[in-house]
C-alpha cells in the first residue's frame, strides 16, 4: 500500500507560553489516536510548537484504510419471529442497529446475523476529521470566540496547512481554509512561507527565521545560558518549567552560517542585573524568585544571585 508524509500545522496568534509545550503534546497524541482509530498506519511522528503554531508531522502515512468486513450476531430464530413467520420488535432492532431493511439480515442458522464488507477510505477524507477532533480535545480550560464567528480555541486563528505528500488536504478547521502557505518570523520574516513538502517543513520555516522544533530552540537557550553563566564564572540554576516557559517565547532567528541566535530570551535567561538581596537566599526561594522574574538564578562564588531584567526591581 502506498504511503506519503502528512503535515497539519495550524497558525494562531500569540499562544500562552506556559501551556504550549502541552498543548502540542496534546495535539501530536489526537492525531496518533485517531489514526489509530481509522486502522491508518505510519512510520513515525513528531510534534512542532512555537508561539504562533502548533503542527504535526506523519511520516510515511498509509493512503487508504484497509478494506474490512463486519460480523454482527443478532438474537436467536425463535426471539426474531412470531408464530405466523413475522419479525419481532428483537429482529426490527437488530435490523436497524445494522442500518438495513429486515430482509437483508441472514437467518440461515441459529441466530440472525449480518455480513458487511466494508471497503476502506482514502486517508485524505479522514484526515480533517481526525484533526479537528484532537483540536476539540486539547486541555483548554477557556476558549474564546473571535470576530463574528462562532469557532472557539484557545487563541484566534490564522492560517492552517494540510498537506500530504504533495496534495493539500482540501477542508476548512477553526475558520480557515486548508492550504499549503504558512508565515514567517513576525519581524524578521513577515512574510508568507510556502512549504515545499511535509518533509520540508521545518527547514522552509527555518529560512524565514522561525525555528518550529520546541525540543531544538530549548536546547539553543539552555546551551547559551550554560555558555553566559561560565562567562561569570559562574552556573546557571534554569529550572525546567521556566526554560519551557521562555523557549515558549521565541521563534528563533538564523544569524547566517554561524547558526541560530535565539532572539530576546538569552537577558532574560542570563547576564543582567543584579540584586544583592539574593545573595546567600536559601536556595529553597529561588524557583519561586526566578518564576517571578522570568530569570535564571547563578552560583557565582560561593553566592546566589538572580540574574535578570528587572531584578534591581522586584526585590
Amino acid at each position: 500500500m502506498s504511503a506519503h508524509d502528512f503535515l497539519v500545522e495550524l497558525g494562531t496568534e500569540e499562544l500562552p507560553p506556559k501551556a504550549l509545550k502541552s498543548l502540542g503534546d496534546a495535539f501530536l497524541a489526537g492525531i496518533e489516536k485517531g489514526l489509530k482509530g481509522a486502522g491508518l498506519g505510519y512510520t513515525a511522528s513528531r510534534v512542532y510548537a512555537a508561539p504562533r503554531r502548533l503542527a504535526v508531522l506523519i511520516e510515511q502515512l498509509e493512503e487508504q484504510q484497509a478494506d474490512r468486513s463486519m460480523n454482527l450476531d443478532g438474537p436467536p430464530i425463535q426471539a426474531a419471529f412470531d408464530a405466523d413467520g413475522n419479525p419481532t420488535q428483537a429482529a426490527l432492532g437488530f435490523a436497524r442497529k445494522c442500518g438495513v431493511d429486515i430482509a437483508e439480515i441472514d437467518r440461515s442458522g441459529a441466530k440472525l446475523r449480518f455480513a458487511q464488507h466494508i471497503p476502506g477510505q482514502p486517508a485524505q477524507n479522514l484526515l480533517p476529521t481526525i484533526v479537528q477532533d484532537s483540536l476539540n480535545d486539547l486541555p483548554i480550560p477557556k476558549r474564546m470566540r473571535w470576530a463574528a464567528r462562532r469557532d472557539e480555541f484557545v487563541r484566534p486563528t490564522q492560517w492552517l496547512v494540510m498537506l500530504f505528500g504533495d496534495a493539500v488536504v482540501d477542508c476548512e478547521i477553526l475558520a480557515q481554509r486548508a492550504g499549503r502557505v504558512s508565515r514567517g518570523h513576525r519581524f524578521h520574516a513577515n512574510r508568507d512561507v510556502r512549504i515545499s513538502s511535509p518533509a520540508n517543513y521545518a527547514e522552509d520555516l527555518r529560512s524565514a527565521y522561525v525555528l518550529a522544533d520546541f525540543a531544538e530552540r530549548r536546547e539553543i537557550i539552555s546551551r547559551r545560558v550554560d555558555e553566559l553563566a561560565a562567562a561569570e564564572n559562574g552556573s546557571a540554576i534554569v529550572p525546567p518549567a521556566l526554560l519551557d516557559e521562555v523557549t515558549a517565547l521565541v521563534d528563533g532567528r538564523m544569524a547566517g552560517a554561524a547558526g541560530v541566535l535565539v532572539r530576546g530570551t538569552l537577558p532574560r535567561g542570563a547576564a543582567g542585573s543584579t540584586d544583592q538581596h539574593d545573595a546567600g537566599q536559601p536556595e529553597v526561594l529561588l524557583p519561586a524568585r526566578c518564576e517571578r522574574q522570568a530569570a535564571a538564578a547563578l552560583h557565582h562564588r560561593g553566592q546566589r544571585r538572580v540574574q535578570g531584567p528587572g531584578a534591581d526591581r522586584l526585590g
